[in-house]
């Protein structure tokens, strides 16, 4: 079938589109149909294969705002369908996945899509307007305030949640800010509905005073949460703050001042508020999940604070151990704090892995505490994504695919989990290779 129109090559966001060419009849009327919607698309017309191929293919990828994949037997069967997919998960691009016959993904590529919402030609009565909305038609055009980062969509809410500054004004307390942070962080990202930017990315602006828009635009964000912790004694006062990025509008605000067994409820609370402010809410499991806590101990969940202060920094065989003492002091004051026992995994599996304390039963005792996290809370998604690692490094690759979904599901902003997910799919693609 002849082309519908030339790919876009303009200065402007765009999609890249992978579809199969035995699929021309039914993709191009498709393509025809957004264009005329103002999407910009680019698509391959049928460039020469070889090294000219893999360059204009990697560069128009590469630039991409998403990438609309036409799914069917010919895509699956394709081999350059393959590549370009692969490499658009590694890059954390926002794939569209539409369907244009019923089948069954490969593992691999059924944990990459999953976060997304999957589109069926045939199926959806609505299929073209909901296709539109998730091209974000407003914003994959020439349009000027077109920058939004790949990855987030306008039709589900985003937020990133800064870290919350130290007032106690003792610069040894920074590790509680940093934990009550990462908590509230971690409720949020609980909800199906809400996208929570990763704490590597938000606490690169730990320490710097910056104005929300410019935090919006560089993450590409509709809403900023900004906070402070001041502990005195038993007593802890915690003030947040949800702020829209494009106006830099206040959303809610609320000040707690709290006895410190009380930080738990706390929590929640802002968890709470912060989707009611964005009209999403959370299913009856994801409010369990983030209701449920591992620990009620403070002493304990002080130890484990401490310790993921400094295994954050990963800095060395020395650092790691000691992180370790933490998280091991932390059970022993509650022998239910699965998350603990979690990490206290990770910190084996980090001395195996870096080469920091070589021993060959490192990675089973990383399993054994891994399950025993699982078996105590089994909503645990570091626990899982522990074990995805794990078995992963050792080559059990269906296992560890089967711990990656597990974790996602509980999970759906574990920026760990999805890390593990392109980890073990390129994994899963060189072992076929190799067979």
């Amino acid at each position: 079938m002849k082309r519908p129109f030339p790919a876009y090559h303009g200065d402007g966001p765009y999609v890249f589109v992978c579809y199969a060419h035995d699929d021309a009849d039914v993709v191009y009327p498709e393509l025809a149909w957004l264009q005329e919607q103002g999407v910009n698309l680019w698509y391959d017309e049928g460039i020469s294969a070889g090294k000219v191929w893999r360059e204009e293919i990697g560069d128009a990828l590469t630039h991409a705002r998403q990438v609309l994949f036409y799914i069917s037997s010919a895509s699956l069967r394709s081999e350059h369908c393959d590549r370009e997919i692969n490499l658009a998960l590694d890059d954390n691009k926002e794939i569209i996945p539409v369907y244009l016959e019923k089948l069954d993904l490969t593992p691999g590529l059924r944990v990459g899509l999953s976060r997304v919402h999957a589109l069926h030609r045939e199926q959806d009565s609505d299929y073209r307007q909901r296709l539109l909305k998730s091209l974000e038609q407003d914003r994959i055009t020439d349009s000027p305030v077109a920058a939004r980062p790949p990855g987030i969509s306008s039709h589900r809410r985003s937020i990133a949640v800064l870290p919350f500054d130290n007032m106690s004004g003792d610069a040894d307390q920074e590790y509680f800010s940093d934990g009550i942070t990462e908590e509230v962080m971690s409720a949020l990202s609980k909800s199906s509905e809400l996208l929570v930017i990763a704490r590597n990315s938000t606490f690169t602006y730990k320490g710097r005073r910056v104005r929300v828009q410019q935090v919006g635009q560089e993450l590409g964000v509709q809403h900023v949460l900004e906070g402070s912790v001041r502990k005195a004694g038993n007593r802890v006062r915690i003030t947040a703050e949800l702020v829209d990025a494009s106006t830099g509008g206040r959303l809610w605000a609320e000040n707690y001042e709290r006895e410190l067994n009380d930080i738990f409820e706390v929590q929640i609370d802002i968890a709470q508020r912060i989707t009611g402010a964005l009209r999403v809410e959370f299913t009856e499991a994801e409010l369990a999940r983030v209701k449920r806590m591992d620990t009620d101990d403070l002493t304990a969940r002080d130890c484990f604070w401490r310790g993921l202060a400094i295994y954050r920094r990963l800095s060395g065989r020395e650092s790691n151990a000691r992180a370790r003492e933490f998280f091991e002091r932390a059970i022993e004051m509650d022998s239910g704090f699965a998350v603990a026992y979690a990490h206290i995994g990770w910190c084996y599996s980090w001395d195996e892995f870096m080469g920091w304390h070589p021993d060959p039963t490192n990675y089973a005792k990383a399993i054994e505490l891994g399950q025993k996290a699982v078996a105590i809370n089994g909503s645990s998604s570091p626990a899982h994504v522990l074990l995805a690692w794990v078995r992963s490094l050792t080559r059990q690759l269906d296992l560890a695919m089967a711990e990656v979904e597990l974790s996602l599901a509980l999970d759906p902003n574990d920026d760990v989990a999805w890390c593990e997910m392109t980890m073990t799919i390129d994994r899963f693609l060189r072992r076929r290779k190799l067979s």
